[in-house]
């Protein structure tokens, strides 16, 4: 069980937060690269309960600063984007991608705007998004994952922003349980996806294990041929999931970032190893989501989120249209933030209790004077996969995921 205290300290993510702290350790995809263009808008980005401010230079270089003017708290989401910097409309002061102060045409005393602070922070562009680091100090190794390395034409990141804690969306990721019940529409006609038709055909059991970077989580079937059904979740310290299918299929991560503690940014990156996703696959990911990729999630102003009874009548189980809109749906269905303490929870939930304690873990070892989980220098994470495939009875599932080459029988 989970108590209030408890809930709040893995939950909360304002300033001055333990939790706060944990993800101000870690690079944060924050915002479509699209989204940003040369010489446009700024553009405003709020994580952890703070607001920012992104802009692309007219060079194409990107600045992120904090949202306010350091004069008088004017937001530079309005600032003019000139001459590859910015200048406040409020009274004119100018800051280049660096976060120098270049120019204050109302106080020009020698010296002056060189005592002018304003935070700035490194960002990065990878996998079709603009990643920032917003801790202190020297930014940690790169997540290089394997969507970050791949040619443009090989992934499409999508973004959604849903009105609830991060934390429920992340576990909903680890759930495999959930799968083979509130995603059945899928599972029985995705017939592209041939690692999911086998899903209903057995019970599951569950185990899991510590990564260095996080944590596998094994659902695992015994086939009436004699055979095991083995789907692997992998687990990236703080809010990174990729989800298991067949090394020739379209492959998905799930990456679930806090805007603040009742809203979360949750990003769908669906690519593929060797080739660019063709027009059919990316039809199957657009299933019920909107057609606008910075915010895929436009909720219902129906009763109960728009499910349709009707349709649920009609062989449709869960009443809603398509994977991630019921991933979203079941997150917001639970409150701004879940109420831990009363969940009576079964042996299926073991992923979701062990990210639990792999995250207090965290929020200890940084109390301790130690580093945030997932950091070690040596982690390989352009070699973590989701495993997803058919195996011999007696193979290890440890001993085929996460492997850089992972390839199942069908």
């Amino acid at each position: 069980m989970v108590t209030t205290v408890e809930n709040r300290l893995l939950t909360d993510v304002a300033p001055g937060t333990a939790m706060h702290r944990l993800w101000k350790s870690y690079w944060l995809p924050c915002i479509r690269t699209q989204k940003l263009v040369a010489g446009g808008r700024p553009e405003r980005i709020r994580l952890l309960g703070e607001n920012y401010v992104a802009f692309r230079t007219h060079d194409g270089r990107i600045g992120f600063f904090d949202e306010q003017c350091p004069h008088r708290r004017a937001s530079l989401t309005l600032a003019r984007n000139e001459d590859c910097a910015l200048r406040c409309i409020f009274h004119g002061w100018k800051f280049d991608v660096s976060g120098a102060v270049v120019e204050t045409p109302n106080d020009r005393r020698p010296g002056f705007r060189e005592q002018v602070k304003l935070r700035h922070f490194p960002t990065r562009e990878a996998g079709g998004m603009v990643w920032v680091y917003l801790g202190e100090g020297i930014a940690p190794r790169f997540p290089d994952l394997v969507f970050n390395t791949l040619p443009d034409a090989q992934v499409w990141a999508r973004a959604a922003v849903v009105p609830c804690n991060w934390l429920q969306g992340l576990e909903g990721t680890l759930d495999p349980a959930h799968v083979a019940i509130l995603h059945q529409n899928i599972t029985r006609s995705a017939q592209s996806l041939a690692t999911l038709n086998l899903m209903p055909e057995a019970e599951p059991r569950f185990e899991t294990e510590i990564r260095p970077y996080g944590m596998s989580v094994a659902a695992l079937r015994d086939l009436a041929g004699g055979e095991r059904y083995v789907r692997v979740t992998e687990y990236v310290a703080p809010g990174i999931s990729l989800i298991p299918y067949g090394a020739d299929e379209p492959q998905q991560c799930i990456m679930t970032i806090p805007i603040d503690s009742g809203h979360t940014l949750q990003w769908n990156v669906f690519f593929h190893y060797q080739r660019p996703l063709t027009a059919a696959e990316r039809e199957i990911m657009l299933l019920g989501t909107g057609p606008d990729d910075d915010d895929i999630y436009q909720p219902s102003d129906k009763p109960y989120w728009g499910q349709d009874r009707e349709a649920m009548a009609d062989n449709n189980f869960s009443g809603l249209a398509g994977v991630i809109i019921e991933d979203f749906v079941i997150a917001e269905s639970m409150g701004v933030v879940v109420d831990r303490e009363n969940e009576q929870l079964c042996a299926a939930d073991l992923s979701v209790v062990r990210l639990r304690r792999f995250l207090k873990a965290g929020l200890d070892s940084l109390a301790a004077g130690g580093q945030a989980p997932g950091q070690e220098s040596d982690i390989d994470f352009a070699a973590i996969r989701s495993t997803a495939g058919v195996f011999a009875a007696g193979q290890d599932w440890r001993g085929i995921a996460s492997a850089p080459q992972a390839t199942a029988a069908e």
